[in-house]
């Protein structure tokens, strides 16, 4: 899907879907990977917070670090 529709409104629930499948299975790089790529290329998107909250919880801080890094 990210391939194929790069300009999708969709994409930044895409990337946290997938990081919240990576933390599932126990893949914290690859889940921090998804987090960040959303952050990065989505600064609009209403699910920042949300993805802040996440890398923060495997960054291990409280999200206010987090979000003062994008």
């Amino acid at each position: 899907v990210l391939a194929s529709e790069p300009t999708s409104t969709l994409l930044d629930e895409v990337l946290l879907r997938r990081g919240r499948a990576a933390e599932k299975l126990d893949d914290p790089d690859g889940a921090r990977e998804a987090y960040q790529r959303l952050l990065r290329e989505y600064p609009e998107s209403a699910l920042l917070d949300e993805a802040r909250q996440r890398l923060a919880s495997l960054d291990g801080t409280d999200g206010a670090a987090a979000g003062a890094s994008s």
